[in-house]
């Protein structure tokens, strides 16, 4: 019984770095930081666009930014919206608004830990990879 235990435990530790390292945008651990233009995050990134379209068509009707509620609310095609408390569940998506209403960030799971961002703060917008572990998140240049 215990070898059996043993050629599993070491089957499965074989099998845990493959998947880990499918998980992460490139095919990195999720320690290493994407390419500019990564071809994964970009097709993601763009996901997102019918979604920032919206905010960005609330922010001009009623010169700030949604809130939960409201984003939860906006009329996005083939994107479901829910109230989740503190944020909004946008499809695959997390929308935080800033309190002041003067950006957001939406949030993507890549995978364990990940999270591909797009910040919003006043006129700026950004693309940033936080690959969840602890280290810093790093700004990417993403043409969706």
């Amino acid at each position: 019984m215990n070898r059996r235990r043993a050629i599993a435990t070491l089957l499965l530790a074989s099998a845990w770095p493959p998947a880990v390292r499918a998980e992460a945008p490139g095919g990195r651990t999720p320690g290493e930081y994407p390419d500019d233009r990564d071809p994964r995050l970009t097709a993601l990134a763009r996901s997102a666009l019918p979604i920032i379209a919206a905010i960005e068509r609330f922010r001009a009707a009623n010169r700030r930014f949604p809130g939960v509620a409201e984003a939860a609310a906006l009329d996005i095609e083939r994107v479901k919206g829910r109230d989740i408390g503190t944020f909004a569940a946008l499809g695959d998506w997390l929308y935080y608004p800033e309190r002041d209403g003067s950006g957001f960030t939406l949030s993507r799971k890549l995978g364990w830990d990940p999270r591909l961002l797009y910040q919003r703060e006043g006129t700026a917008q950004r693309w940033v990879y936080d690959p969840g572990d602890g280290s810093a998140t790093k700004e990417i240049v993403l043409e969706p």
